[in-house]
């Protein structure tokens, strides 16, 4: 159940947060796609954006995000 609730905090707290600082007008997405237009540089962002929650909704079928696979170990 913990290493359920730390990945939820990590997904929200990094992946969801790392998405915003792709919005145009931050620092990080100026310097990544300063030389694009505005629309080559909003489906760079987009991309990458869909990257990452593919990635993240991979993980969580695989069962590695939320720790669904089945443990060795047995609480008592």
């Amino acid at each position: 159940m913990h290493r359920g609730h730390v990945a939820g905090m990590y997904l929200g707290g990094i992946v969801v947060a790392g998405l915003f600082t792709l919005l145009p007008g931050r620092l990080l997405h100026a310097s990544l796609f300063s030389e694009l237009s505005i629309w080559q540089s909003a489906v760079m962002a987009a991309l990458l954006a869909a990257l990452l929650i593919s990635a993240a909704v991979l993980s969580i079928r695989q069962g590695r995000l939320f720790g669904r696979r089945k443990s060795s170990k047995r609480l008592a």
